[in-house]
């Protein structure tokens, strides 16, 4: 079982399948288990780094992006081991339409040249929905709902949340229709649900960063000789 040892049993609900895990091995002392959760109409991949000793309440990490991913990134956790796995079990989702979650919203027409970025961004959504992909169910709402089926399907009663930048919506939302299953929130650069996530900078924002950027990683002057 994905959580053996630290949770009671599955509750109702779709069931994980154990699966092998994705990629190289990370090098590690610690347990790595991986498996997928089939919903109606996605497929979640999953993956769980057992604690050294799981005295603490499992934490779910929550990706950002949207689009980002977590199994793959596993390892970001294990090498070094983060201290948060001396006694909490981590529990790593690709939430819908990312990562290794199917089906994928990837857009590989992005990854070919074109003269218009728009005219990918259409030719992907048309692929996408001639796939019978409904991209309506993509919202953050949809995916704390999966994320109660995934912790049913792991026998928590509760978990602690952490989440980063687009990611922090998702335990905003979880809070909101879940909050008795939380022991705690962690918003990490948090992406407030008020603002567009198709917003873009102001105009001087990016040239600003670079600069300064480039300030801080240059060659410091040389001291001046004393006479």
């Amino acid at each position: 079982a994905l959580l053996a040892g630290s949770c009671g049993a599955p509750g109702p609900g779709p069931a994980l399948l154990d699966v092998e895990c994705p990629g190289e091995p990370v090098p590690t002392l610690l347990e790595v288990t991986c498996g997928r959760l089939a919903l109606d109409d996605v497929t979640l991949f999953v993956a769980v780094l057992h604690a050294a000793d799981p005295t603490g309440a499992p934490v779910l990490f929550l990706h950002g992006g949207p689009g980002g991913r977590a199994v793959a990134d596993r390892h970001i956790w294990l090498a070094p081991r983060s201290p948060l796995l001396e006694h909490h079990d981590l529990v790593l989702v690709d939430q819908r339409g990312s990562g290794l979650s199917t089906p994928s919203l990837d857009c590989e027409e992005l990854d070919a040249p074109s003269p218009d970025v728009f005219d990918a961004y259409r030719a992907c959504r048309s692929r996408l929905t001639d796939l019978g992909v409904d991209l309506s169910r993509y919202t953050v709402s949809d995916v704390a709902a999966d994320l109660v089926l995934l912790r049913n399907a792991l026998g928590l009663d509760r978990w602690s949340l952490y989440g980063v930048s687009f990611g922090t919506r998702v335990p905003l939302e979880l809070l909101r229709t879940a909050g008795s299953s939380v022991v705690f929130a962690v918003l990490h650069s948090p992406f407030p649900p008020h603002l567009d996530a198709s917003d873009s900078l102001p105009p001087r924002a990016v040239p600003a960063v670079a600069a300064a950027s480039a300030r801080l990683t240059s060659p410091a002057p040389s001291a001046p000789a004393r006479a």
